[in-house]
């Protein structure tokens, strides 16, 4: 799971996405039981299905 590797990585820099409220994040994690990797693997799986719906298909290179 590359993107989830490279998404775990950049949420440690408070520069990457600096509105998101990281203690949500990790709050939310907690109660489901699980850490910040994998559940970055599910929300990038789930977009991935549902890219075109959300403005997130790219084009071919």
């Amino acid at each position: 799971m590359p993107q989830s590797n490279a998404l775990n990585q950049k949420f440690k820099d408070k520069k990457f996405a600096a509105k998101c409220n990281r203690d949500y994040i990790l709050e939310g994690c907690a109660l489901l039981g699980m850490d910040v990797k994998d559940f970055a693997a599910i929300c990038i799986e789930g977009m991935r299905e549902h890219a075109a719906e959300i403005g997130l298909a790219g084009s071919a290179a």
